[in-house]
């Protein structure tokens, strides 16, 4: 049953987090791709410029730097998002059981 509740969250918030990136970049259409992962992320948290910055470092140590070191993408962010809203909205889930990167990669396109 968590593991059908992982998977569903991850699908629900992977498509929210799609719908808002593209809403983003379509108001701001000449933005570079870190400026939108910047409004996204502050448009999801209510986060300030400190917080959106320390959230996009942190994306980048978890998921652009290893095992090769490489620019952060929009599926960087949406899985570093949902798994850190997964674990702070169920506290008492400690770890994940879904593989919730192959959720996000299915869900978000490769090249945004």
């Amino acid at each position: 049953m968590r593991a059908w509740n992982e998977r569903h969250y991850a699908v629900k918030h992977c498509r929210e987090l799609l719908r808002m990136h593209q809403s983003l970049a379509a108001k701001h259409s000449g933005a570079k791709r870190f400026e939108l992962y910047r409004q996204l992320v502050a448009q999801r948290t209510g986060g300030d410029a400190n917080a959106v910055e320390a959230l996009l470092g942190h994306a980048t140590q978890s998921y652009a730097q290893w095992p090769v070191d490489r620019p952060l993408n929009l599926r960087d962010v949406v899985h570093y998002l949902v798994v850190s809203e997964y674990l702070a909205s169920h506290q008492q889930a400690s770890w994940l059981e879904q593989n919730l990167k192959r959720i996000v990669d299915s869900k978000i396109p490769h090249e945004l």
